[in-house]
C-alpha cells in the first residue's frame, strides 16, 4: 500500500462528505486507502459516511479524544508507506497528493511536506511558518503579526518554489512513515492545536528535513470542527502553544509565554470592556461580547 489518507471528523458532516467526494474522484495513481476516525459526532456522520462511502475505514470514538489522538489510531492500523492527513473540511485537487509523493521520492530526507492551502475563492492561506517564540507571540497578541512576523514571504504563492521551512499546516501533512516510525506519532497531550508543529520540530531534530511545496494546491475551507466552539477552541490554542513551548524551549520559555498571554488577554479584556459599555444595554451575541468571552477564557 503507497498511501493512507487519515480524516478525523467531529460533527462536521456535510463537509467530510465533500472531502471524501473529492478524494474518491481525484483518480489518484496509487494505490491507497482512507481511514476516517470519528470523535463521537452527534450528527449523523458516522451514518452518512457508512452509507455513501462504505470503502473508507471508519473508526468510531466513543467520546472526543482530540485531533492528536484520533491521527494516531488511524496511522497504528493503516499501511501506507506514506501518510496523507487531511482535515475533514480541505478537499484535494487533481494530482495534488501524486505531485507530493513525487517530490517525497525524489528528496529521501523530506519527511513532512505541506502544500499551498487555498480559500474556497482560491486566495492562499498561511500554510506553513517559523517555529513560533515569545516575542512572536507576543507580537500576534498585540494585533501586530502580519507586519511584524515574517511569515508571509515564507507563505508567497508559487514563485519561490519548494522550499525547507520550520513547519507546515496539519490541514493537509503529508509525512513518511519511515520518519515517523524515528520520532514517534503526534504528543497525544494536544487535544487540538500546535500537534503538526511539535512533530516538525522533532522530524528536525532527528534530521528530518521539513518542506512547502507550493506548487501543489489543496482547498481549505476552515471554520469545520473548531467553529462550533470558538471560545473553548481559542482557550485550547493557547493551552497548545504552553506545552509546544515546554517541550521544545523548556518550562522556564513556557511560564514565559503564559505571562505574556495573560497581559494580552487582560488589555484586551479592558478594550472590549470599554466597548461594551459604550454600547449598553448590554448584547450578549455581539461580537465585542463574544471577544470579550474569548479573552476570559484565556485568564483561566
Amino acid at each position: 500500500m503507497t498511501l493512507s489518507i487519515v480524516i478525523v471528523n467531529w460533527n462536521t458532516r456535510e463537509r467530510v462528505l465533500t472531502c471524501l467526494g473529492s478524494i474518491y474522484s481525484a483518480q489518484l495513481v496509487r494505490k491507497f486507502e482512507v481511514w476516517v476516525v470519528d470523535n463521537a459526532s452527534s450528527d449523523g456522520s458516522v451514518e452518512a459516511i457508512g452509507s455513501i462511502f462504505p470503502e473508507a475505514s471508519l473508526i468510531r470514538n466513543t467520546r472526543n479524544v482530540g485531533f492528536a489522538k484520533a491521527c494516531n489510531q488511524a496511522i497504528r492500523a493503516s499501511q501506507g508507506q506514506y501518510l496523507f492527513l487531511l482535515n475533514s473540511d480541505a478537499m484535494l485537487r487533481r494530482g495534488s497528493v501524486d505531485e507530493m509523493i513525487e517530490f517525497m521520492r525524489a528528496n529521501e530526507n523530506v519527511g513532512a511536506l505541506g502544500p499551498q492551502l487555498l480559500n474556497d475563492d482560491g486566495s492562499a492561506q498561511s500554510s506553513c511558518a517559523r517555529f513560533p517564540t515569545v516575542m512572536s507571540e507576543a507580537l500576534h497578541l498585540a494585533g501586530l503579526g502580519q507586519k511584524l512576523v515574517n511569515d508571509r514571504k515564507l507563505n508567497s504563492q508559487r514563485k519561490q518554489g519548494p522550499r525547507p521551512v520550520d513547519w507546515v499546516s496539519g490541514a493537509a501533512l503529508l509525512l513518511r512513515r519511515d520518519a515517523i516510525s524515528q520520532v514517534g506519532l503526534f504528543d497525544e497531550d494536544f487535544f487540538l492545536y500546535s500537534e503538526e508543529t511539535e512533530l516538525c520540530w522533532r522530524l528536525w531534530q532527528k534530521g528530518w528535513e521539513v518542506w512547502f511545496l507550493p506548487s501543489t494546491t489543496v482547498y481549505h475551507l476552515g471554520g469545520g470542527s473548531s467553529a462550533l466552539r470558538p471560545v473553548e477552541n481559542y482557550e485550547q490554542l493557547y493551552l497548545s502553544k504552553i506545552h509546544f513551548f515546554a517541550k521544545a524551549y523548556g518550562q522556564h520559555a513556557a511560564n514565559k509565554l503564559r505571562l505574556v498571554i495573560r497581559v494580552g488577554a487582560f488589555m484586551k479584556l479592558i478594550v472590549w470592556g470599554i466597548v461594551i459599555a459604550a454600547r449598553f444595554p448590554l448584547d450578549r451575541e455581539s461580537s465585542a461580547f463574544k471577544r470579550f468571552r474569548r479573552e476570559m477564557a484565556l485568564l483561566r
